[in-house]
């Protein structure tokens, strides 16, 4: 699209995708539903950038992701120091050559090995949660509006709208796989039944 304001056409455009596009951080539940997300975000705009606001919040409260919990994220996703053990991502292999440099010893290779098998199998969650909306909302198959606010209205719908399906309907192959192990772990709360109700989503 073209919005006629070239400050916000070279915000919204994307080099590596050749085009203007609305950026998303969206962090799904073992439930399949979106519990935060950062949405109409300017294309050129980084992960770094999208996650400031939630790593500011996990800093300053804890208790937003306090222990055992943590958020599982690919390997471009930006990992700091200060969010050592809550990000869980697969290894590059700048890090797996960093432990070996370090002189870790070969059991802390070898569990930095079966994190990065187990955060890679588990990393296709969110890819489902993003085919599930696409697959739902044929909105987003054609360009969204110019108007930022109507854009973000019409995101942030979507998001509620997937919420309520979910919960509704309860057809979600995130659900499906991490609901059970959920409920089995007994380092964590059991899930509340679900009465129906969207999940309350933080923008």
């Amino acid at each position: 699209w073209s919005s006629g304001d070239r400050a916000a056409q070279n915000a919204f455009y994307n080099a590596r995708l050749a085009g203007t596009y609305a950026s998303n951080l969206l962090v799904y539940a073992p439930d399949g539903t979106i519990i935060y997300g950062r949405l109409n975000a300017p294309g050129s705009y980084d992960d770094a950038w999208l996650f400031a606001p939630l790593r500011n919040r996990i800093n300053e409260d804890p208790s937003t992701l306090p222990p055992p919990y943590c958020l599982l994220a690919d390997s471009a996703f930006p990992r700091t120091k200060d969010m050592a053990g809550l990000i869980v991502a697969p290894y590059t292999q700048s890090e797996a050559d960093t432990l070996v440099i370090n002189g870790a010893s070969t059991q802390q290779v070898q569990r930095a090995h079966l994190m990065h098998l187990q955060a890679l199998q588990a990393r296709s969650a969110a890819e489902w949660g993003l085919r599930q909306i696409e697959g739902c909302f044929g909105r987003l198959r054609v360009p969204l509006p110019v108007d930022n606010a109507l854009r973000f209205r019409i995101l942030q719908c979507i998001c509620y709208l997937h919420n309520y399906r979910v919960r509704l309907v309860g057809l979600s192959q995130i659900r499906t796989v991490y609901a059970p192990l959920w409920d089995a772990c007994p380092l964590i709360e059991p899930r509340q039944p679900s009465k129906h109700q969207p999940s309350p989503v933080q923008f």
